[in-house]
């Protein structure tokens, strides 16, 4: 069995995204895959839910600390659960949660592993990886701008592959991975729905606000997918061109104002919620500013998408 730790130089820069898009594109080789995600039992926001994966795949939360300090004991518990998927498995992956390198490294020895190192795309890459030399298997670079990819793949990947480190692969920008759910949505808002649908799970890419919209609002609202649209409850006008554009999955609508009865059902014929917010449209459009840092993985179009890049954009001949 293969072991691979999978760590990145800070939170947040796709560790469970892309651990998950290597083993669903293993599984769907044929291969035998077991994913000990979040070692710590209080990392809720990261935690994989084990119904994207097929049943007995994913494992998690088996230190009860919060990853400040970790000693031999715990790295032990960890290699001995690895060691108890040896005869069932073909691969293992697992994603640290350490805060430091020393640890990790200290991790991956006990574990008799290689690292996979995921960074995040910048003008310091170099000196994102200069201390993660030691028992590295390979780099993944994620979330690279899409006008960048062919200039990484002509300078940085040669660049890079000098210095002595093997370049898995590069991922690009995708909204879809950093999307959230109609109903974390409304959460996020603190909005109430009016018209809840079984489509509250939809993912959300994009947040079309209507307002002075000179063109045909039906045109406007349907420039992007995967839309939220954001409209005064008093404007009826826009809110039926949006649930008319095909690409709208959510009305929120503003000012605590409800809409007329035509557009409660437009939404119902559509299967589209309608979400109230009881605070204005800027307002409303202010609490949205964070919202794409807090969204979470979980969610099966997310793993079809990072399976379908990790598949176009990775080397997995290397696995």
């Amino acid at each position: 069995m293969k072991i691979f730790l999978i760590t990145s130089p800070k939170p947040r820069l796709g560790k469970t995204s892309l651990l998950s898009g290597l083993s669903k594109v293993l599984i769907d080789k044929g291969k035998k895959v077991k994913i000990i995600n979040s070692i710590f039992s209080n990392s809720n926001n990261n935690v994989l839910n084990s119904e994207i994966f097929p049943k007995n795949v994913v494992e998690s939360g088996i230190l009860n600390k919060n990853g400040s300090i970790v000693d031999s004991n715990d790295f032990q518990k960890i290699r001995d659960l690895v060691d108890s998927f040896k005869d069932t498995s073909d691969y293992c992956f697992v994603e640290s949660n350490l805060d430091s390198n020393e640890s990790n490294n200290d991790l991956s020895k006990t574990l008799n592993s290689e690292s996979i190192l995921i960074i995040d795309y910048s003008n310091k890459i170099k000196s994102q990886i200069k201390d993660h030399k030691e028992n590295i298997f390979g780099i993944i670079i994620n979330n690279v701008p899409k006008f960048r990819m062919n200039k990484i793949d002509n300078d940085l990947l040669d660049s890079l592959s000098q210095d002595g480190f093997n370049v898995i692969g590069t991922i690009p920008e995708d909204r879809c991975l950093l999307s959230c759910t109609v109903e974390q949505l409304c959460e996020h808002i603190e909005g109430k729905f009016i018209h809840k649908t079984s489509n509250i799970d939809s993912l959300v890419e994009n947040i079309l606000i209507g307002g002075m919209v000179l063109d045909w609002s039906v045109h406007y609202f349907s420039s992007l997918i995967n839309v939220a649209a954001i409209i005064r409850g008093d404007r009826p006008d826009l809110q039926l061109g949006a649930l008319q554009s095909g690409k709208v999955k959510v009305l929120i609508l503003t000012q605590g104002i409800e809409p007329i009865e035509y557009v409660y059902y437009e939404a119902q014929k559509l299967n589209i919620p309608i979400i109230l917010s009881d605070k204005n449209t800027k307002e409303t459009v202010s609490l949205l500013e964070n919202l794409y840092g807090t969204s979470n993985f979980n969610h099966p179009e997310k793993l079809k998408r990072i399976s379908d890049l990790v598949s176009t954009n990775c080397n997995m001949q290397l696995f």
